[in-house]
């Protein structure tokens, strides 16, 4: 009787674990979406290496979900195979994150010479032939109220922009002015004041914390839930409750 009490406690123990790392997927894929959102308008003047962090999430979120729906068929069938599976899998995924996790945080250094060396490189580009760049300095600038990568100076010294705007030579893109009218000149008072880096930049950290969290949450329900299912699976061995074949294919 003992065995069968503590089989039926681990069971049910793993079978509440399994749903909150089930929930936590939904919350995951949920970020991953609200983080593509969040870099929609600047995703074309940074580096394409910050803009993947939305795409981990959604595919992560989805794993997740995917092997909390297993996880509990299992836990519930008290399935030998199933479990194990689980354990394994589970297991894998906890070893990737904490070795993608040691690579963003080596790499992280790296992020920000990267992005500033793209918004300058954008910036150059910046005119209608290019109008994916144009459109998205543009709603960088409107939407985050700044003017350049550092500063309204950056316009003054692009000679891509100097070319275009040859009638003006003091002016910036209207995008940088509060009422978004031309000529906009930074003697006008009209301008901002700040470059756009430094919002940018903050909003990419800001979602590689909300990365980091993320691991840090599932990783901890990770660990309880292998233990758990391991325990399970060795009292489901004592009991002699072996799954068969077609109890795996009714749980996948």
């Amino acid at each position: 009787m003992g065995l069968r009490r503590n089989r039926q406690l681990l069971k049910w123990l793993l079978f509440i674990f399994v749903i909150l790392f089930w929930l936590l997927g939904i919350v995951v894929f949920a970020l991953g979406l609200y983080v593509r959102t969040d870099h929609s308008d600047y995703a074309i003047i940074v580096d394409e290496q910050s803009n993947g962090y939305g795409v981990i999430l959604i595919s992560v979120g989805l794993l997740i979900i995917f092997v909390g729906c297993v996880g509990a068929a299992a836990a519930v069938r008290e399935n030998k195979i199933g479990l194990f599976a689980y354990a394994v899998v589970v297991g894998i995924i906890l070893i990737l994150e904490l070795v993608a996790g040691g690579l963003a945080y080596k790499f992280r250094s790296e992020l920000e010479d990267s992005v500033l060396s793209s918004m300058n490189s954008t910036l150059s580009m910046y005119s209608k032939n290019h109008r994916k760049i144009f459109k998205s300095w543009n709603t960088v600038q409107t939407r985050r109220k700044c003017c350049g990568v550092h500063n309204f100076t950056d316009w003054l010294s692009d000679t891509n922009w100097s070319d275009m705007n040859s009638s003006l030579d003091d002016a910036v893109p209207a995008s940088c002015c509060h009422d978004r009218t031309s000529p906009c000149l930074p003697e006008d008072q009209r301008v901002y004041s700040t470059g756009c880096y430094n919002s940018v930049f903050d909003s990419i950290t800001d979602n590689w914390q909300a990365l980091g969290g993320a691991a840090i949450a599932i990783a901890c329900i990770q660990m309880v839930g292998v233990v758990l299912s391991v325990l399970l699976l060795n009292s489901v061995r004592k009991l002699g409750r072996f799954g068969s074949l077609e109890d795996v294919q009714k749980v996948i």
